[in-house]
């Protein structure tokens, strides 16, 4: 018995020195779908409700949630419908700090749960390297999650160089996770979606709104 135990856990060793072999020497990692694209209700409302039920699980295990800095007033108020989702399912309230790019690693470690950090979007995901997590959170060795925020708009293909990448750059992740949806989304409406990307990365995808011709 304690031969077959032992031999199980050094199968179990072999497949991990695999998966970890694999994720650093090369297999191009795929987003998966947590939200596949939806038609966007025109307060939002639809938005908010989906994505924090969807994200339940990150939300109630993560001390933190970092965030890219909304970029247009849109993704601002799509930010702020997600904050009043989660505190009333949550009953709890958001300690949000604004400008967390320049809070020192204490005022972070005191930031109580749950926390939400605005962020540059270079520091709101693992796509790169990342100073401000390696500094700031993964130190405190608490549970975090990372959101951002896409405005996109249809017909951009992605391109060809992203097919190779190992591991998926910003401009690519956005740009093939576009151009996947796009074949189920009908131009009468506006959609959403989400995706994931590695453990912690999370991509919330809104259609910006068709602007009309100038006469």
């Amino acid at each position: 018995m304690k031969r077959i135990s032992l031999l199980i856990g050094l199968g179990f060793l072999i497949i991990s020195a695999c998966m970890v072999y694999l994720l650093v020497n090369g297999i191009s990692l795929h987003t998966a779908t947590l939200i596949k694209p939806s038609v966007m209700e025109k307060d939002f409302k639809n938005v908010s409700q989906g994505f924090v039920l969807r994200l339940f699980p990150e939300f109630q295990s993560s001390h933190y949630i970092l965030w890219a800095k909304p970029s247009t007033p849109e993704e601002e108020q799509i930010f702020i419908l997600i904050k009043e989702e989660y505190e009333r399912i949550f009953h709890l309230s958001v300690q949000l700090i604004t400008d967390a790019e320049v809070a020192t690693p204490a005022q972070i470690e005191a930031c109580k749960q749950p926390c939400w950090l605005v962020l540059p979007r270079s520091h709101a995901n693992e796509l790169q390297a990342n100073d401000f997590l390696e500094l700031k959170v993964r130190p405190l060795k608490r549970l975090y999650s990372n959101v951002t925020i896409i405005s996109f708009s249809l017909g951009k293909k992605a391109p060809e160089s992203c097919l190779n990448e190992k591991r998926l750059t910003f401009e690519c992740l956005s740009a093939l996770a576009i151009e996947s949806a796009e074949r189920k989304i009908k131009k009468s409406q506006r959609y959403f979606f989400l995706k994931k990307y590695n453990a912690h990365d999370f991509f919330l995808f809104i259609q910006e709104s068709e602007k009309t011709p100038d006469r």
